[in-house]
């Protein structure tokens, strides 16, 4: 029976001091975690005043540059100012000289005989639309029965533009002449 008693004395040691040594270990990490806080503290802080300071000297560095700095965008702001300006006059002076070249263009005599040929074309032009265009109405009424009635009343009204178009034409080569056309007078209302 001693040899049982000296086993379950040995076991019971043999926890005590597993448990012992346990309960070390867990302070050991305890100050181990502690001491790693700490240091973790300190290097944040010296990093925090490090930066702090190295911040303070560029900003003084930097104040005093500030002036100097804001010298140079002025004289560059001015410099840019006298850029456009110039430019500006430039731009005037090209667009004076395109308009009085413009204007010259148009006092001369032939200018307005030139206006009034293009514009005389383009009334015949327009004249020879409105026949064509009549022609094609009648070979159309032609085709389709009973169509009399609006083919009248179309020509009509292609007759009434064929008339003031010739009557335009006769102006504008009144006005290339250098008379004054008269205006036609509004009929009187009925």
């Amino acid at each position: 029976m001693r040899k049982d008693d000296e086993s379950g004395g040995e076991q019971g040691s043999a926890e005590s001091r597993i448990e012992a040594l346990e309960k070390s270990r867990k302070l050991d990490r305890l100050l181990l975690f502690g001491l790693a806080a700490v240091l973790a503290c300190t290097l944040l802080g010296g990093l925090t005043l490090s930066l702090l300071s190295s911040s303070e000297k560029a900003g003084e560095g930097a104040g005093g540059g500030v002036p100097a700095q804001a010298l140079n965008v002025e004289k560059q702001l001015a410099s840019l100012q006298a850029q456009i300006t110039q430019q500006n006059q430039e731009r005037a002076a090209q667009q004076e000289s395109e308009l009085n070249g413009m204007f010259r263009a148009t006092e001369e005599p032939n200018s307005a005989s030139q206006v009034a040929r293009t514009l005389v074309g383009q009334e015949q032009g327009f004249q020879a639309v409105v026949k064509h265009l009549k022609l094609a109405m009648r070979d159309l009424a032609a085709m389709l029965p009973g169509s009399r009635s609006w083919l009248d009343q179309y020509s009509e009204a292609l007759n009434l533009e064929l008339t003031a178009s010739q009557a335009r034409a006769s102006q504008i080569q009144l006005w290339a002449a250098g008379r004054v056309a008269e205006e036609p007078k509004p009929a009187a209302p009925k």
